[in-house]
């Protein structure tokens, strides 16, 4: 039977809140691509709220990025104003 290779190699988007002493940062990682975009959607309106507290946005774990996770991101971050973004 021939396997789905869709997915195959691919790394989901993925994020993490990491708050120290009051600096909050948002790490995102995997491929954050039109692929998986509905899904990180679902994700992040489970946790939209916490979102906007970040103070930073450590995107160096991010593999692939495209068009529609870029914007994905902007759109969702926009209203929190991180003020440090790497």
């Amino acid at each position: 039977m021939p396997q789905n290779t869709k997915n195959a190699g691919s790394s989901q988007p993925s994020f993490s809140l990491d708050d120290k002493e009051g600096k909050v940062t948002l790490a995102l990682s995997g491929e954050w691509t039109a692929l998986f975009r509905s899904e990180v959607e679902r994700k992040f309106a489970a946790t939209a709220g916490s979102l906007f507290s970040a103070t930073a946005v450590n995107m160096t774990g991010i593999t692939r990025l495209d068009t529609s996770g870029a914007l994905f991101i902007h759109e969702t971050l926009r209203d929190g104003k991180p003020t440090y973004i790497y």
